[in-house]
C-alpha cells in the first residue's frame, strides 16, 4: 500500500560523543562502499559481456541485475541529455564514494559530513550535532531505516549515555495522518525522542 512520509530531526550528542558517532559512521560508510564497489563490478562484468545493442536494451529488471543491491544499479546507469536515453557504464571509485559519503562547508562554516542513505535520505554531522533528514516520498522512512549507515546511526542513539542538555526528537507525518478529520487531526507527531527522560522512559 503506498504511503508518502517524511521524517526530520536535530540531537545534539553528549560531550566528547561527536568523535564516537564519526567513527561509527565512517566505518559503516567504508562498509558500505565496499559492498557497492563489489556488486558494480559484478554487474559492470555482466554487462559489457553483451554487445552494445543488447546492453543497451537492458533494463533495471534484467534478472542478472535484480540480484544486486539498488543503490548499485542506479551507479551504474548514467543519462544522455542529448538522447534522454539511459546507458550503462562501470563508476569511478570516487562516484561510488560520494554517494554515500561527502564532506562540505555550511553557511556558518563548519564542515559537515553528509551520510547517504540512498537517494533521498541523509544522516549530517556537524559539531556536536547529527541531523536525520528523509524528504517525502512513498515508503521513504522506511527504505530510509533499512539502509546499513541508518542502521549503524540509530544502534548508537539508543545505547547513548545521555546527559541533561543533550537529546532531541525526529518528527514526522504521512499522507494518511494528514487525511485525519477529527478535531486536532493531521499535525506532525513523534518519531522518536533522545535524552535522558526518553531513556527513562523506554527502561521503564
Amino acid at each position: 500500500m503506498s504511503r508518502y512520509a517524511w521524517e526530520h530531526g536535530t540531537i545534539t550528542l553528549p560531550s566528547g560523543q561527536a568523535t564516537v558517532l564519526r567513527k561509527v559512521m565512517m566505518q559503516a560508510a567504508e562498509n558500505r562502499i565496499a559492498a557497492l564497489t563489489t556488486d558494480t563490478n559484478r554487474g559492470w562484468d555482466y554487462l559489457k559481456s553483451l554487445t552494445p545493442a543488447k546492453r543497451r536494451a537492458v533494463n533495471t529488471w534484467d534478472a542478472t541485475l535484480d540480484r544486486l543491491n539498488e543503490d548499485a544499479v542506479w551507479l551504474l546507469q548514467r543519462y544522455d541529455d542529448k538522447t534522454r536515453s539511459t546507458t550503462w557504464a562501470r563508476p569511478t571509485q570516487k562516484t561510488i564514494r560520494d554517494s554515500v559519503v561527502r564532506r562540505h562547508k555550511g553557511h556558518t562554516g563548519a564542515t559537515a559530513t553528509v551520510f547517504r542513505c540512498g537517494s533521498e535520505a541523509t544522516i549530517t554531522l556537524v559539531g556536536n550535532t547529527v541531523i536525520w533528514d528523509v524528504p517525502e516520498n512513498n515508503h521513504a522512512p522506511e527504505r530510509a531505516r533499512d539502509n546499513p549507515l541508518a542502521e549503524a546511526l540509530f544502534r548508537y542513539l539508543n545505547r547513548v549515555q545521555w546527559t541533561s542538555r543533550s537529546g532531541g526528537e525526529i518528527i514526522g507525518n504521512d499522507e494518511y495522518n494528514r487525511d485525519s478529520d477529527y478535531a486536532g487531526g493531521g499535525g506532525n507527531y513523534i518519531v522518536s525522542q533522545y535524552g535522558k527522560a526518553a531513556a527513562r522512559r523506554r527502561a521503564a
